[in-house]
């Protein structure tokens, strides 16, 4: 029986788990497809189940960075931060609705969730310091870092009209708003997904440190 040190035991644990949540975001890609056949271009529209599917994804992130915010006071203060920002994610995602309901401010009310972890930071400088420099040891927080890229410079960059236009040409079928639509949609989705696959590796990563 082959004997492994306790390092590359990490390792090997580390990239099945990596390979397992590859797995889930190829699965969740073809959904996509799948959905799209049978919904077709309003699966992507506003309120659509795409972007429904965004915020339950956001909703689920932020319920486990709060878990562990709850299960792990050494980690609180980041992981507290980390669910703030999903919960203004899911204001941004239904600004429609925020539009709707509250003028002027809109969906940037959810600012009011990263503002009070940001006082709450600012009043324990020293411990919010170091749990930000654990969190950017771990591989969540690359996990995260592909989530950003996917969701900014993909979806909302490559997904941007002007681009899509410069490319097909003129949009007197819609063409380029169902394709600008459905890069941005798509490429939110993969990314909330990578930041609930990114907390549920916090999880296990601070739960494996307590248990040390």
């Amino acid at each position: 029986m082959i004997q492994l040190a306790q390092s590359e035991k990490t390792v090997l644990f580390t990239t099945m788990r990596m390979s397992i949540y590859f797995v889930v975001l190829t699965l969740v890609s073809v959904g996509i497809w799948k959905i799209a056949d049978i919904f077709g271009g309003e699966a992507f529209g506003e309120n659509g189940i795409i972007e429904n599917t965004q915020c339950v994804f956001l909703m689920i992130a932020g319920f486990i960075f709060a878990l562990s915010a709850w299960k792990n006071k050494a980690n609180r203060i980041a992981m507290l931060g980390l669910s703030a920002l999903c919960m203004l994610g899911i204001c941004r995602e239904q600004d429609a609705w925020f539009d709707a309901n509250l003028p002027i401010l809109s969906w940037r009310v959810g600012y009011i969730f990263p503002a009070l972890v940001g006082i709450y930071g600012l009043c324990h400088f020293k411990n919010f310091k170091k749990q930000t420099l654990d969190l950017l040891k771990t591989p969540a927080c690359s996990l995260m870092f592909s989530a950003m890229v996917m969701i900014i410079p993909f979806a909302q960059c490559i997904g941007h009209r002007p681009l899509i236009k410069a490319v097909i040409g003129n949009d007197d079928s819609g063409i380029v708003f169902a394709i600008r639509r459905m890069i941005e949609e798509s490429g939110e989705l993969l990314g909330y997904l990578m930041i609930v696959l990114a907390a549920i590796e916090l999880l296990l990563n601070l739960h494996k440190r307590k248990d040390a």
